[in-house]
């Protein structure tokens, strides 16, 4: 399932210009367009939370 998302964040990453490292690390340049910082905060949500499941 993980590879999934991975292959579902990826081209929205790059659209949003995330930058992720290894599903741990993720950092997002704040855009001029809001729906897109939106978008990047959302992504960087999921990632995050799924690096946090693994400690479970």
């Amino acid at each position: 399932m993980i590879w999934v998302l991975v292959l579902y964040v990826l081209p929205v990453a790059k659209y949003t210009d995330i930058c992720c490292s290894y599903l741990t690390v993720c950092c997002y340049q704040a855009s001029s367009d809001w729906s897109s910082s939106k978008i990047a905060s959302h992504y960087q949500t999921i990632i995050l939370g799924i690096d946090d499941l693994k400690h479970f």
